[in-house]
């Protein structure tokens, strides 16, 4: 099975745009019968789920956006944090 059949699949089985975000319609807003996305090629669905209008982030949205990155970096590299800090602070002692 070739790559982009596979990824079409995955795609359609969540439900998901084959280049996601923003500027993409869903595939279940779209209202075809699985056969029909099936038989459907990779270039025709992305222009089909591609919006006319393109929409940009602003600024509120890039604030949005670092702030959560920032807080995903505290919550999954905490435990390294601490391991670290206990580490040295035990050589200290």
């Amino acid at each position: 099975m070739k790559l982009d059949k596979l990824l079409q699949e995955f795609y359609i089985r969540n439900g998901l745009p084959p280049n996601g975000g923003i500027n993409n319609n869903g595939i279940i807003d779209l209202e075809l019968s699985n056969s029909e996305l099936m038989k459907m090629e990779l270039n025709a669905l992305v222009c089909i789920t591609q919006k006319k209008q393109i929409e940009k982030m602003g600024v509120c949205r890039y604030i949005e956006f670092i702030s959560w990155v920032f807080i995903s970096l505290v919550v999954f590299l905490s435990p390294l944090i601490i391991t670290f800090v206990v580490f040295f602070y035990s050589i200290k002692a």
